[in-house]
Parts: structure tokens; C-alpha cells; sequence
């Protein structure tokens, strides 16, 4: 049986329980989540340094006052080595 593939952008939950060998089951896991990736990147937005050999890019942007974020998503690529901020908060490890 063929397995449909993931799309893209795309945030998926699973939940599971198990059988032990008594045929009992187990209590349901709590859900778990995973999202897939961006496929087309030529829709992004990039943001880059300001000057050469400046290593702090920033990015401000301001939503309508109607508009309530529900879920977001940072792609960030530091070659290896980034500090991710939010209004001030770090939220990379």
C-alpha cells in the first residue's frame, strides 16, 4: 500500500497507545506534533545583514490591529551558530 507523501508547510499531530502481552491496552499518549518544511523558497523573505561584517540582522514588522496570531513559524539558518530573539525574548537554544 502506497503512503501519501507530507506537504509542505504543513503541521501534523499523531497520537498512540500500544498493546502489551496480555492484549492491554495502554492509555492513549498525549499528542505530539511536527511540522514539515518550506518546499518553495522563491515566496520567502529573506533578511540579511545591514552592512559587511555586521553580524546582528533584525527584522521589525507590525500587524493590524485586527489581526490575532494563532501560530508562527521562523525559519532561521545561522551557519551553525544563531541566537534567535523575539520582541527581546531568546528563543533558540
Amino acid at each position: 500500500m502506497a503512503q501519501a507523501a507530507l506537504a509542505p508547510d504543513t503541521q501534523y499531530s499523531w497520537t498512540v497507545m500500544y498493546f502489551d502481552g496480555n492484549g492491554e491496552a495502554s492509555p492513549w499518549a498525549t499528542n505530539a506534533t511536527f511540522s514539515t518544511g518550506v518546499k518553495d523558497w522563491t515566496k520567502a523573505t529573506w533578511i540579511g545583514a545591514a552592512k559587511p561584517g555586521c553580524f546582528q540582522a533584525r527584522k521589525t514588522f507590525t500587524l493590524a490591529s485586527s489581526q490575532q496570531i494563532t501560530r508562527a513559524t521562523i525559519y532561521a539558518v545561522g551557519l551553525g551558530y544563531y541566537k534567535l530573539h523575539v520582541d527581546g525574548v531568546r528563543c533558540s537554544l
